[in-house]
């Protein structure tokens, strides 16, 4: 059992070092540089869950979300993306422009949350689902709309009664916690540095992953 606790240990660093040095890795894909292909050896098709490495994987990715250099947004293709800390201040100065790809089109219920949000700056879907009086799918679809525009930060957490729910931050609230020191770095300018180097990395992984600002 210690082996076996080291080896899953040691092929995390392993991918947080390949992370390091990228700068993104998304949770599982087809050809951009990934963690599940990176524990299972070969690309996983359809759902990790069910694969013979699904424990491994799982761990995995509990061990590098838990970093403290490791930021977990939706950032490429609408996928689960892992960001090293090199790249935060570009994250977030696009995170925080509210420019018009992140507007434009917002519904009713995900603009009510995320002005909630900017108001209380930390809520939690399991409160807003039993008492703050929003109906749990359209919950769900609202706080996944918000997360793909990188409107706010969330998490995933498990309740007091054992439910799965996520803990969502405004952006300042989150900066707070990190205390992280934000640069004058232009949402443009931001912008073209991590185009650069999603582009980089899918012309040598033959992949095709999108920033959010370009879907349209």
């Amino acid at each position: 059992m210690e082996r076996e606790i080291r080896g899953q240990l040691d092929k995390a660093k392993a991918i947080f070092m390949e992370l390091k040095r990228i700068g993104l890795l998304l949770q599982t894909d087809r050809h951009f540089p990934n963690v599940t292909e990176m524990v299972v050896g070969e690309a996983v098709s359809g759902s990790w869950w069910g694969h013979s490495k699904g424990k491994q994987i799982y761990e995995t990715l509990n061990t590098l979300f838990g970093r403290e250099d490791v930021l977990v947004v939706k950032l490429l293709s609408g996928k689960v993306t892992l960001v090293h800390k090199a790249l935060w201040p570009a994250l977030l100065a696009v995170a925080r422009e509210r420019n018009r790809w992140q507007m434009e089109g917002l519904n009713e219920v995900a603009s009510g949350l995320l002005a909630k949000l900017d108001r209380d700056e930390e809520l939690e879907t399991d409160w807003l689902a039993t008492v703050g009086g929003f109906e749990s799918k359209v919950l769900r679809e609202a706080v996944n709309e918000l997360e793909k525009r990188l409107l706010i930060y969330s998490e995933q957490f498990h309740t007091d009664r054992g439910k799965h729910a996520k803990r969502l931050k405004s952006w300042a609230c989150w900066v707070d916690h990190a205390t992280l020191e934000v640069g004058a770095l232009a949402a443009s300018d931001a912008q073209q540095q991590l185009m650069g180097r999603v582009a980089e990395i899918n012309r040598k992984f033959g992949a095709r992953a999108r920033l959010p600002w370009g879907r349209g």
